[in-house]
């Protein structure tokens, strides 16, 4: 939980934040799974140079 009673508190509370949602641990398997996607639903593993392009298209694609 991040606090906002104070500036000092709010620093504090969001580092502590970061560390339990954004460690290597916590992003680790999020992020070859993503990668595990890319590869098997685009053409980086033949042309890498497009791994920008189609991270951003898969980011920004919503199934509505």
């Amino acid at each position: 939980m991040v606090l906002t009673t104070s500036r000092a508190e709010l620093c504090q509370t969001t580092l502590q934040w970061l560390d339990n949602h954004c460690s290597l641990p916590v992003l680790r398997p999020m992020v070859l799974r993503t990668l595990r996607q890319l590869s098997t639903t685009t053409s980086i593993l033949s042309d890498p140079s497009q791994l920008p392009k189609e991270a951003i298209k898969a980011v920004t694609h919503t199934d509505v």
